[in-house]
């Protein structure tokens, strides 16, 4: 019941109400009416809506640290305000409500919802300790965890330190270690060849697979066992220590798999993503038509050669796709390079010279204002690029790419990225790879969204090279 108090209290529903009944309740105390503050009443649902689930709510329900709940909360809130300032600012709201009534309706509210926070949470921690110092609860699920290592001492650690786990772990079976051993009261059984007689003589729901590496293929036989003595089977996937990389549960034909990738992942996001590139793509070609005509003919006129560049470069995974520009250098530029790579600026295999002697006048102009890269828009239209990513490498310079600096490829490339969106085009390139990893590990479609903004101010600067 507890528990179940603290899903309710702790809701995003439940945080929505409490700061609409303080908004209505603050604005009777300034003699408003409940009309002038609807329009409010609407930023607030908005608000919520946007920010999602409430952190502290889903992270509170395994929480056993009152001030990580209460933080948690308070972040949340501070978002809240920010956001619903911001849309105050933004549409302008004609409400008839002064400020001092929605700074004092966002300091009251932020103040309740930590209190509520610390106080249900509290109660749920002291159930919870005296619920363990009594009889344990029938209800929950027998485990035993095979194995004793790092992997199998987390696994007990998240069942013991979940305020919702309905799992019992009743001990630990391992190949190596014998004798009296426990952890965290949880005491070693024996070896896994004691199973059968474990769950002949004991209620035990589940096998949990939490062995070493190099103990896989010894684990085969008590997980036939188990299958075969009706005993759920549990193979914990964390077998090898992965930094970065997001585990999904996967088919491979009727074979169950787990896949760990470190690209963002979220099937709603992505396809949001893709249809937005889409009509991005095609916004940008029919808005920007007018100039890449006029660029066209001045790239005609100005020097002899093709309109357009194409030139190879490297997308996702490293799959080559032809990049389209508009040409800014002279014919045979390529055969020249050879010839400036003494007067390289950049470190890495990045070439980059300030004042390239073979950019044409046009292409000086294009360039600055970044005009030469419109025709990208026909690559996002074909899907090998993004409006928003890392530029796309040659794939001669990913031959020569770190290890870690591959990891840029796991996305799809883009016209503009979080580098180009601040202007900085004289970056190093180890900190330019940085950057482009930041923007995978934090990707959202707000962030995109960011980027996108910050760019056009960018280009209209001229800061383009």
């Amino acid at each position: 019941m507890i528990k179940n108090l603290n899903s309710v209290l702790l809701s995003p529903m439940a945080a929505t109400a409490i700061s609409l009944s303080l908004l209505y309740a603050t604005a009777m105390l300034y003699n408003n009416s409940i009309i002038h503050a609807f329009e409010l009443a609407l930023a607030v649902l908005a608000v919520r809506i946007i920010l999602g689930s409430k952190s502290s709510s889903a992270a509170g329900l395994s929480q056993t640290n009152i001030s990580a709940a209460v933080i948690s909360t308070v972040s949340y809130e501070t978002k809240f305000a920010v956001g619903l300032l911001a849309a105050c600012f933004l549409f302008q709201f004609h409400w008839q409500l002064s400020s001092l009534m929605l700074l004092q309706f966002i300091a009251a509210n932020l103040t309740l919802q930590a209190a509520l926070a610390f106080l249900v949470t509290g109660l749920v921690i002291k159930n919870k300790t005296n619920e363990q110092n009594t009889e344990p609860d029938p209800s929950a699920q027998k485990v035993i965890v095979l194995g004793t290592g790092k992997l199998a001492r987390e696994v007990a650690c998240e069942t013991l330190d979940s305020i919702e786990s309905n799992i019992s772990v009743i001990g630990f079976l391992d190949y190596k270690r014998t004798g009296m051993w426990s952890y965290r009261d949880i005491p070693l059984l024996g070896h896994p060849e004691k199973l059968k007689e474990i769950i002949s003589l004991e209620q035990v729901d589940c096998l949990m697979v939490a062995v070493e590496l190099d103990e896989l293929p010894q684990a085969e036989e008590s997980v036939l066992l188990a299958e075969q003595m009706g005993v759920a089977v549990v193979i914990m996937s964390q077998l090898f220590d992965l930094k970065l990389s997001r585990a999904k549960s996967v088919k491979i034909g009727k074979i169950p798999a787990v896949e760990y990738s470190s690209a963002p992942v979220g099937k709603f996001s992505l396809s949001c993503k893709g249809l937005s590139d889409r009509i991005g793509a095609l916004v940008g070609l029919i808005l920007f038509l007018p100039i890449m005509i006029a660029a066209a003919i001045a790239i005609k006129i100005d020097s002899r050669g093709p309109i357009f560049f194409k030139q190879t470069r490297s997308g996702i995974n490293g799959r080559t796709f032809k990049l389209w520009k508009f040409r800014t250098m002279v014919i045979e530029a390529e055969k020249k390079k050879a010839g400036l790579l003494a007067k390289n600026e950049m470190s890495g295999p990045v070439f980059k010279i300030t004042n390239d002697p073979r950019v044409t006048k046009v292409g000086r102009y294009l360039r600055k204002y970044s005009i030469d890269e419109f025709p990208q828009f026909m690559n996002v239209l074909t899907g090998d690029m993004s409006l928003v990513g890392p530029r796309p490498p040659l794939p001669a310079e990913v031959a020569d790419f770190e290890p870690w600096q591959h990891r840029k490829l796991s996305v799809k490339p883009g016209l503009t990225c979080l580098w180009q969106a601040g202007g900085r085009n004289d970056i190093d390139f180890e900190d330019w790879m940085k950057m482009d990893l930041k923007y995978i590990d934090d990707w959202s479609l707000w962030e995109d969204t960011k980027i996108i903004a910050r760019t056009i101010p960018t280009v209209l600067k001229g800061s383009g090279k």
